[in-house]
């Protein structure tokens, strides 16, 4: 387990004072009854670290790990400018030259928008309901074989003069704040 900036500044204290390795230890145990006393190793890189960057902090923190190139102030407008222009935008094909992990990522973290699918609704008139209806009891006259034979599906929805995959149309917005998207 990591040591914590107090434990830390306390071996740091103890060794300016001391310099054995063995009353750190014993101080160590005293001071932090509940963990145990830190190896020569820990000891050494600690008061190294101090000595070398002046400070008890791991320097390496949002330091480490792969650089984050994609993510770059201009393609974070770029990004910006899309979505501002066309919400539908697809991550895949999002015209920046970025993969769609890097797309999402800027538009989820920078952003704080998400994917929003649309919904195919329909306006009813009166004169829907008596169908529906008669549909209704049509369907529960037939055997209970033709309920298996049945196949129902939303993957899709068509118009007459263009197709929408319903599954690739996306629209982005903020959290909790859906848009109205009606095919």
């Amino acid at each position: 387990m990591q040591l914590t900036n107090e434990q830390r500044i306390f071996i740091n204290n103890v060794y300016a004072k001391r310099k054995s390795l063995k009353e750190i230890q014993n101080e160590f145990e005293q001071g932090f009854p509940e963990r145990s006393s830190p190896t020569k190793k820990t000891v050494w890189k600690t008061v190294n670290k101090f000595r070398t960057h002046g400070t008890i902090s791991n320097p390496n923190k949002g330091n480490s790990g792969r650089l984050k190139t994609v993510r770059t102030n201009e393609n974070i407008e770029r990004v910006r400018q899309v979505i501002t222009e066309n919400p539908k935008v697809f991550k895949r094909r999002n015209g920046k030259e970025l993969s769609s992990s890097s797309f999402q990522r800027i538009v989820r973290n920078d952003f704080q928008c998400y994917t929003y699918r649309a919904k195919v609704k329909q306006q009813l008139f009166e004169g829907n309901y008596p169908r529906r209806l008669r549909f209704v009891h049509w369907f529960a006259e037939r055997p209970d074989i033709f309920a298996k034979w049945l196949v129902v599906g939303d993957e899709c929805a068509f118009h007459m003069n263009e197709a929408v995959n319903k599954q690739i149309c996306r629209h982005y917005a903020p959290k909790n704040h859906p848009p109205e998207i009606c095919l």
